[in-house]
């Protein structure tokens, strides 16, 4: 299948792109199987399946980061770059169309950064000092959550997706003859 055969879909699934990176910066990124077995999520919710769960949820919801801000942000600029790709009389600038695509790959690229820090050290991430100092424990505070495995794969997905958009195809040239 030829890049002009799917570009028409590039730029809607872009959109789509971005804005579940924006659904998934609220999703848990980082869940803990011991004790309270914790679930926090990218901006720093905190909810606990133990026993006492509310005084444990206010306990660590005072001292969580929220790494997912920046996705956030990023899935923001993915949705209204690609958004503004689609719209029809910007597509027939073809600087302009390079100059999105470059927006939206350079966000996706950050995303990834900042997931790829956070599926490294969740807890160090998701936690502040405080937690984690107090915490000692034999292995990882907390695992990476589906909703920090969903932002990676999504980010890539736009890195990849976003460079198709500016591809044209060109016409041969004429070689002079002799």
């Amino acid at each position: 299948m030829s890049v002009e055969r799917i570009r028409p879909l590039l730029w809607p699934a872009l959109v789509v792109v971005g804005l579940a990176i924006v659904g998934c910066a609220q999703a848990s990124w980082g869940a803990s199987d011991q004790g309270a077995q914790l679930q926090v999520s990218g901006l720093g919710g905190v909810s606990a399946r133990a026993a006492a769960t509310a005084d444990v949820e206010v306990a660590f919801s005072a001292h969580t980061e929220r790494p997912a801000l920046l996705t956030l942000v990023f899935g923001i600029i993915i949705a209204l770059a690609a958004l503004l790709g689609w719209w029809k009389p910007f597509r027939r600038n073809p600087i302009g169309v390079l100059v999105v695509s470059a927006v939206i790959t350079a966000a996706g690229v950050a995303t990834i950064v900042v997931a790829a820090m956070v599926i490294a050290d969740p807890a160090g991430h998701l936690f502040d000092a405080a937690v984690n100092d107090a915490i000692q424990t034999p292995g990882p505070l907390l695992s990476p959550a589906w909703g920090l495995i969903a932002t990676a794969i999504l980010a890539v997905a736009s890195v990849v997706l976003a460079p198709l958009t500016s591809i044209r195809r060109g016409r041969p040239r004429e070689t002079a003859p002799g």
